[in-house]
């Protein structure tokens, strides 16, 4: 029983390591002066990479946010 309220409370979703991992190098790549890349297309690519975890009710909150 305080497994399903706990879930129900703060519910979570598994992300794959290596997302993560990619996500941890983007988010450095976006800092660091000599990158072969704007900030831009970095936080392009963690968005993209974060968005394919969204529910669509998650994906319709930030299109709400958003607009």
């Amino acid at each position: 029983m305080p497994e399903e309220i706990d879930s129900a409370l703060n519910p979570q979703t598994l992300v794959y390591d290596e997302d993560l991992l990619e996500i941890v190098y983007l988010c450095n790549g976006a800092l660091a002066q000599d990158s072969p890349y704007d900030k831009t297309y970095y936080l392009e690519q963690i968005m993209n990479r974060s968005f394919a975890y969204l529910t669509r009710d998650h994906r319709r909150k930030v299109e709400d946010y958003l607009g």
